[in-house]
């Protein structure tokens, strides 16, 4: 078994400076993701996804391939699209803190 993990440190204020870029907010970021246009929010889920593509090691990076939610209790869950997801993997686990503008995410992956 091999366990991958991806983490991200991004400044709020990168999403928050970008929030009004079109182009940007649709490459990104999926319509439900952006229900509520929230810096603090689109930062976790940005961060989320760039774990993934760290993690995975992948460099040329379609944002939509990665679809991140909530559940009610607030745990981000991340769904990875078949095009980059590995055939063997058995687990995928997430989590995002935030804290002095910053927003951490990690993501474990047990790859088979």
């Amino acid at each position: 078994m091999l366990i991958k993990i991806g983490v991200d440190l991004l400044p709020i204020h990168k999403i928050q400076n970008n929030l009004d870029n079109l182009e940007f907010m649709k490459k990104t970021f999926h319509d439900f993701e952006k229900h509520t246009i929230d810096a603090n929010r689109l930062a976790s889920i940005y961060a989320l996804k760039e774990c993934v593509f760290k993690a995975l090691d992948i460099t040329n990076r379609n944002w939509l391939d990665i679809e991140v939610s909530f559940s009610a209790k607030g745990k981000p869950r991340i769904k990875v699209s078949d095009s980059i997801l590995p055939t063997s993997l058995l687990s995928l686990d997430c989590s995002i803190s935030g804290e002095n503008g910053f927003v951490l995410a990690n993501v474990v992956l047990l790859i088979e």
